[in-house]
């Protein structure tokens, strides 16, 4: 790496760095995982608290880093049972939190580490990383001592200030590390003494600059590296009208300017109280941290890593103590935040010199009042109990008789071979223990996995959002979330059972494009007048009133302003793909306006989340409702929504994927996609898992079923099946799935077979009914796939088939015809003046008024009592978590008969 800077090739090696940590986790840690768990519920409210120094803007300090140390660090503490919490720390705070250790964290500036090192022995572990232009990333930084352009010109290196005695200086404040003390140092190096000049503290580094450069109040300019550049990029003055003195950035290989050494950026260190395998718990979600997480994003920082060492901020100190004013005289400390002011020693500490800090009193010896230049011991007999005593804190010494302390000298080497030999092999035992526990609770986190992947298929983390098609035409454009939601144009789906109640009714189009832009999906309108064709298209095809179809597509079905609202409805999006009766491509030929790269249907199907959107159509609802849109024999027309005729509409066609040579065999190879964020490929695990958990039925049926195979034809889901297992290791890759695959395929079969799954009863009747009412929306029936396949299977499928034929379409309830009965009921939301909807975005939990000001909603409770009329509702909540508790009970006995 270049100093200052990670090259592509240090992001590779910091990739391998995380690597070996996890390794040395896993085999160094002295605490198992019930050791740090039970540590962590001795905390306070079980939380590790972080604290902050700052400097009078505790709000700006909150709103920066809360979302890393406090929400980001206990997504992953929380698995051992604790939170973590940011706590800002003023000047005069952070001393004595340290001292009392109500912190269990600091994440200081060099200065006040480097004193509560050596008073309190914090340890640090990370530290920060800064942004620097779009693609650099600093975790060192300096000082500049700059001036007017056009002022004092034959100042050029901090050598010239010699000639110049009594000119005024402008820096941030005495105890500032990077606005003052590290250009004091620098001054010191080349023979200028401080006290020779003015100084004027002027509290911020932009004031210190701009005191200097524009207003002309001061001669010379002192604050932390990146001001210089920051103030030229905000137009506050042009870079000709600075001067850096001394500038070495071009020597040091730094990209900004710089007249001191280089100094490791802020450190992030545990006190000596918290356990090393806390301290790692930490440290390891933070170094996974990159430019583009939403954290770093918001508190403006590139990421973390290993320190450099802190020496040099050491060596500055014991230079500048020595200087400014003159030396301590013996018996005084430089006082923390103006190291020209001494202050005498504290009683029960000392200082020969006059250098550093005022040191305690060994243990055994003692001084009483101040300014005390050494400690005397304790009369003979007497000690203290402590460092940093006082007179009167010496107590006697318990002196044992001699024939004693050789009786038990004696009586000690008798035995001591073996408690040594005891305590190894107690140690070895607890070791082995430790392992096997370990591994079981590994195996048990992994059925586990299994588990709540395929049920989460049965779960929305937000809600099921579509527009109509005649709403869609009216606006002319892609338009956001939170503007069709205000205007009262969208209909939300709560739950997983009343989105697809809806869908088993109404025609829900899926609508899967590459975005245009960075920031925005359409900036051009290509994308939105192909989707309005496509709507067109799809209401020709099927006989479809424009009112009858509905659309979903990312920019209004995903919230756009919320960050945590957009992670759920995105985590969502698999289970958004299954409730649609049909999948439209829309990839007309076009060019991206950030990337300058073409885009059409080759790079919209080499896109890693297009792909994951067609692998959940088609491996719940099959393939044959999924299509292409084509507009011509050319360029894609790209007509407004006024423009439109019905000649522009007739012209496009859909196009079947299943009729375009190799498409879907490329499409059920998610993991070979390109993907912006590479971590994207490892949150996608559980929701294949899922998806295929909810084929996984009908695909181990076919493997022993040779006429449905002949039967089900090419492009079924008897060939998606057959794709998968062709091709397994390129559809899951072992280095993402790691034996996960087995296990699903092991705990299906079983309760297939002879019921031996760590599934329980209530888990796989679920699944399977969730299929069933999935598959309805295409208007299948997978009542009749079983049953046409019982003969070759167990009687579990006779069972189930049984079952899925009362409960393949969901029963609807209007609002009016609710009661207070506990039973889970269909309410679809239509958005209207929703400003609150969102009450708790952390919980995921929505409300809104049941009124429209857009859609009828008389019409839409007409259709559903017209045509939904089933034998079973949905579970309640109560019933899914005693299915939990039967799936936990199922895995855990298995393992243990193991």
């Amino acid at each position: 790496r270049e100093r200052g800077r990670a090259a592509p090739y240090g992001q590779s090696m910091m990739r391998l760095s995380l690597a070996l940590v996890g390794m040395h986790l896993s085999l160094s840690s002295s605490l198992s995982a019930a050791e740090i768990r039970a540590y962590c519920s001795s905390l306070p409210n079980q939380t590790l608290i972080i604290g902050m120094v700052t400097k009078g803007n505790a709000e700006l300090t909150l709103q920066r880093w809360r979302p890393t140390f406090q929400n980001y660090l206990s997504n992953f503490t929380i698995a051992y049972g604790c939170h973590t919490t940011l706590v800002p720390l003023e000047f005069d705070t952070y001393e004595p939190m340290t001292a009392s250790k109500q912190i269990d964290f600091i994440f200081p500036n060099p200065t006040a580490f480097q004193e509560m090192k050596t008073k309190y022995g914090i340890v640090e572990f990370l530290s920060v990383k800064r942004n620097f232009g779009e693609d650099q990333e600093l975790d060192r930084f300096g000082g500049v001592i700059v001036r007017a352009a056009d002022h004092l010109t034959d100042v050029v290196e901090l050598g010239d200030l010699l000639r110049h005695k009594g000119i005024s200086m402008c820096a941030v404040d005495p105890g500032a590390f990077g606005g003052w003390q590290i250009q004091w140092y620098e001054m010191i190096k080349h023979g200028v003494v401080i006290s020779e000049y003015v100084q004027d503290f002027v509290g911020s580094h932009e004031k210190a600059i701009r005191s200097a450069v524009v207003d002309r109040t001061c001669d010379l300019g002192i604050a932390r590296t990146e001001t210089v550049e920051r103030m030229i990029a905000n137009g506050e003055f042009n870079a000709s009208a600075v001067f850096v003195i001394g500038d070495q950035s071009e020597a040091l290989g730094f990209p900004q300017y710089l007249t001191t050494e280089l100094y490791p950026e802020w450190p992030l260190a545990s006190l000596a109280h918290v356990p090393r395998e806390i301290q790692q718990i930490v440290a390891v979600p933070l170094l996974l941290l990159n430019p583009q997480s939403p954290e770093a994003i918001i508190g403006d920082f590139a990421g973390f890593a290993f320190p450099y060492s802190y020496e040099p901020v050491r060596q500055m100190f014991l230079a500048i103590d020595k200087d400014g004013t003159g030396q301590c005289d013996a018996g005084q400390e430089r006082v923390r935040s103006d190291p020209g002011v001494c202050q005498e020693c504290m009683p029960g500490s000392y200082s020969k010199t006059g250098l550093g800090a005022c040191i305690l009193c060994p243990e055994g010896t003692v001084n009483n009042g101040t300014a005390n230049t050494d400690c005397i011991f304790c009369p003979m007999g007497l000690t203290t109990l402590s460092p940093g005593g006082v007179a009167g804190d010496c107590v006697p010494i318990p002196v044992a008789p001699t024939t004693m302390i050789i009786a038990i000298v004696v009586t000690i080497s008798g035995v001591l071979f073996v408690i040594l030999t005891s305590l190894v092999l107690q140690r070895a035992v607890k070791h082995y223990r430790q392992l096997k526990r370990a591994a079981h609770e590994a195996e048990l986190a992994r059925l586990e996995m299994v588990r709540k992947s395929v049920d989460g298929m049965r779960n929305i983390r937000f809600p099921f959002t579509v527009m109509r098609y005649s709403k869609f035409k009216e606006y002319g454009r892609l338009v956001r979330h939170e503007v069709a939601r205000n205007n009262g144009d969208l209909l939300m789906f709560d739950t997983w059972n009343e989105s697809v109640a809806f869908a088993q009714t109404s025609a829900v189009a899926f609508i899967s494009h590459q975005w245009l832009g960075a920031r925005e999906p359409d900036p051009q309108n290509k994308h939105y007048a192909a989707m309005v064709t496509a709507g067109a298209a799809v209401c020709r095809d099927k006989s479809l009133a424009e009112d009858e179809l509905y659309m979903w597509v990312d920019y209004h079905s995903i919230p756009q302003s919320c960050t945590e609202s957009k992670i759920s409805a995105i985590t969502s999006i698999a289970v958004y793909a299954c409730c649609a009766r049909y999948f439209v491509a829309v990839a007309p030929n076009a060019t991206h306006v950030d990337f300058k790269k073409a885009c059409d249907p080759e790079s919209y199907a080499n896109r890693g989340w297009c792909r994951l959107e067609q692998w959940a159509f088609m491996a719940v609802c099959g393939v044959e409702s999924m299509y292409l849109l084509q507009t011509g024999e050319g360029e894609p027309a790209e007509p407004t929504v006024i423009q439109q005729s019905k000649e522009d509409a007739g012209k496009a066609r859909l196009l079947k994927l299943s009729d375009m040579d190799g498409w879907l065999e490329q499409a059920v190879k998610v993991y070979g996609a390109e993907f912006s964020v590479e971590e994207d490929k490892h949150a996608l695990v559980e929701v294949i898992l899922g998806l295929y958990g909810f084929m996984l039925i009908e695909h181990i049926m076919s493997k022993n079923d040779s006429a449905a195979q002949t039967a089900a034809g090419h492009y079924s889901s008897v060939w998606l099946a057959q794709q998968i297992e062709s091709n397994k290791d390129n559809v899951f890759p072992p280095q993402y799935f790691k034996g996960l695959i087995e296990l699903l395929e092991a705990g299906v079969a079983g309760a297939l077979n002879d019921g031996s799954s760590f599934f329980s009863a209530h888990d796989f009747e679920a699944v399977v009914r969730a299929r069933a009412q999935l598959l309805h929306i295409q208007g299948k029936s997978l009542a009749s796939i079983l049953t046409s396949q019982t003969t070759r299977q167990s009687r579990l499928l006779q069972k189930l088939s049984e079952m899925v034929s009362h409960s393949e379409r969901l029963e609807v309830v209007g609002p009016e015809e609710q009661v207070d009965s506990g039973t889970h009921t269909w309410h679809g939301i239509i958005s209207s003046n929703r400003s609150s909807m969102v009450s708790d975005a952390k919980s995921g939990s929505f409300s809104a008024p049941h009124s429209s000001s857009n859609l009828d909603r008389n019409s839409k409770w007409d259709v559903f009592r017209s045509s939904l009329r089933g034998d079973v509702r949905p579970s309640s909540t109560t019933t899914r978590s005693e299915d939990a508790r039967h799936s936990r009970a199922a895995s855990k006995s298995r393992l243990d008969a193991v």
